[in-house]
């Protein structure tokens, strides 16, 4: 089954900040064909808040902060390696084709709400946007010039 942020029974922090937390379970879901359950999302969100892997900032207008993408792969069980754009800098220019064998978040800011939400696509309609429903940031906005995360899949 595939979850969003905002499903029924999800940790409330999660629900409102968890968007790129999610993304990586979507590939998880749908291309390892291996769905997380909701249980276990949280439980998941909790570790990765108690080691420091994500940190939840300006609940505002931005997601949360995420220290290490790698451990957080390794932590979701999800077979995919962060590919650094420049020696550690994770963000990639959005027009970065994405290639056969890698997977691609993406970044949208809406200039209006002036908020940054994390999704699979770079283009509408968006692949997966973790708000059920979708979103406003996607409907209103762009994805970021530099708000491409390029991952390796990993067999």
């Amino acid at each position: 089954m595939l979850y969003y942020q905002n499903s029924p029974g999800m940790n409330k922090e999660l629900a409102k900040v968890g968007c790129a937390f999610m993304c990586p379970l979507f590939f998880r879901a749908i291309y390892q064909k291996q769905p997380m359950h909701k249980a276990d999302i949280n439980k998941t969100w909790e570790e990765a808040r108690r080691i420091g892997i994500i940190n939840p900032s300006d609940h505002k207008t931005n997601p949360l902060e995420i220290a290490d993408w790698q451990r957080l792969l390794n932590l979701q069980g999800v077979k995919l390696r962060v590919l650094e754009y420049v020696p550690g800098n994770t963000h990639w220019p959005v027009s970065t084709p994405v290639s056969a064998g890698h997977f691609g978040i993406y970044a949208w800011y809406n200039p209006r709400t002036k908020f940054t939400h994390f999704v699979v696509g770079k283009s509408r309609p968006v692949e997966y946007d973790p708000i059920a429903g979708g979103s406003i940031t996607v409907r209103e906005g762009a994805p970021k010039a530099d708000g491409l995360r390029l991952f390796e899949v990993v067999v």
